[in-house]
């Protein structure tokens, strides 16, 4: 009988993780769809040095807003699922009250530090640009994808909550309705000729909005979730902050490897390299596509499960996820850089060139990101917070040398190069002997557990 129970039980936990991959899947690919969409469009509206210019300001917000966000609303998911997983909702109320009121005086002193600031940042060396116009669209760039941005931390806060709750389904039904939005908002504002900054909230910001939307009608619908200042809970907010340090951690070491790249290339080579990288990194964004949504179902299972120690558990469907997310990204990579040249000149036409050197290079760049992907949200879930911190953090201080170095010498190849070099050193090579060592640790601890209850 038990056993009955128990495969029943596995049967609908498995019917959760795939719904919700297989509708995150569908938000994921109409988010793919609606980017590589807006490349051409954006490419011709702009012309190649505002679109380069457009892609390295996107770069430069999410380093700078990763780095102010402290992790507080990732850290949400891990602890709205331990709470779930002790059946206490008046925890959850206090987890989302000290998240909304962290990151509202964070926003807050965030956009007065933006608005302060941003006239006297000097685009012109940053971003290899000279031209007055090319520097008051910078400026008037940099204040648009930012506001949106800080913003959207707010927004995002209620959907990371129904993340833990695993109600990914309806979350992304929700996102793939924003997702899809972009698409009208950018034509709009084509067509009534809007200039770069109006430009980026329409296509930034109308996912932020419909969002936060979403999330006053789902508040509203669900009372028992509606935050008080008596909820606010200082031991809540340091649990966050320590939980969402680590995701902090990652995201901006993350950002420093990858996103900075495209500053990089922009402050050495130019916009106009610039816009190449902006381009081949959108083609290759779909190949990561599968592991983006699988272990972003799986974050809230394997936490709650770990929080049960069915270790066992996780360790087997961590596999699984890890190989078909892996395998599926190596073969889209191969098939994107054999046919890049075609996929190019149909999608962006002659105005970025062709080149299977650096498709491969990214192409090689995906499969490593799918899975420090796959490695970092196992071990932020599992709580194994030392091993992601020193991991990531040294991928950063590889990198970010490594790219300058390699970019003076051999231009936009040279980015991806150093990326490639980060990954495999820093987390590829020590996390495929650490984690194996970690799940054999905990099977040790959990087999005379299972004697014991047999």
């Amino acid at each position: 009988m038990k056993k009955s129970l128990a495969k029943i039980t596995n049967i609908g936990e498995l019917r959760t993780i795939l719904l919700g991959t297989g509708l995150s899947g569908l938000a994921s690919l109409t988010k793919m769809a609606i980017s590589l969409v807006t490349v051409p469009l954006l490419l011709n509206y702009l012309g190649a040095e505002q679109f380069g210019l457009w892609y390295a300001m996107i770069s430069l917000v999410l380093i700078l807003t990763s780095v102010a966000d402290g992790g507080v609303s990732n850290g949400v998911v891990t602890a709205v699922a331990k709470a779930s997983a002790q059946n206490n909702p008046k925890a959850i109320k206090r987890i989302l009250a000290s998240s909304v009121f962290l990151l509202t005086c964070v926003s807050s002193f965030i956009l007065l530090i933006v608005f302060l600031l941003s006239p006297h940042i000097p685009w012109g060396w940053l971003l290899n640009i000279d031209s007055a116009q090319m520097i008051e669209s910078a400026n008037s760039l940099f204040l648009a994808i930012a506001t949106c941005m800080v913003l959207g931390w707010l927004a995002s806060v209620v959907f990371k909550m129904r993340i833990g709750l695993q109600e990914l389904p309806a979350v992304s039904i929700w996102n793939t309705l924003a997702f899809l939005l972009i698409l009208p908002a950018l034509m709009l504002s084509i067509q009534f000729n809007a200039e770069i900054g109006l430009l980026a909230v329409a296509v930034v910001g109308t996912p932020i909005f419909v969002r936060m939307l979403a999330s006053v009608f789902y508040i509203f619908k669900h009372q028992q979730f509606i935050p008080s200042f008596k909820d606010i809970d200082l031991p809540s907010s340091m649990s966050l902050l320590g939980m969402g340090s680590v995701v902090f951690t990652v995201t901006l070491t993350q950002a420093i490897a990858v996103q900075s790249d495209q500053i990089l290339v922009s402050n050495i080579a130019g916009l106009s390299e610039a816009a190449v990288y902006a381009v081949y990194g959108r083609l290759f964004m779909a190949a990561s596509l599968l592991a983006n949504f699988v272990f972003l179902a799986m974050w809230p299972m394997i936490a709650r499960k770990t929080e049960d120690k069915q270790h066992l558990w996780v360790q087997k469907y961590f596999s699984l996820a890890l190989f078909a997310s892996t395998g599926f990204t190596l073969a889209l990579v191969v098939v994107i850089a054999l046919f890049n040249a075609t996929i190019l000149e149909l999608w962006v036409g002659e105005a970025i060139p062709s080149s299977i050197v650096l498709a491969s290079a990214f192409g090689l760049a995906a499969v490593l990101q799918t899975v420090t992907l796959a490695c970092n949200t196992l071990l932020i879930a599992i709580d194994e917070r030392r091993m992601v911190l020193f991991a990531n953090i040294f991928m950063a201080v590889v990198n970010l040398p490594l790219s300058i170095l390699l970019i003076s010498e051999f231009g936009v190849v040279g980015a991806v190069m150093g990326t490639i070099i980060a990954y495999t050193v820093s987390i590829v090579a020590p996390f495929s002997v650490l984690i194996p060592r970690y799940f054999a640790r905990v099977r040790r601890t959990q087999l005379p557990e299972n004697a014991a209850t047999t």
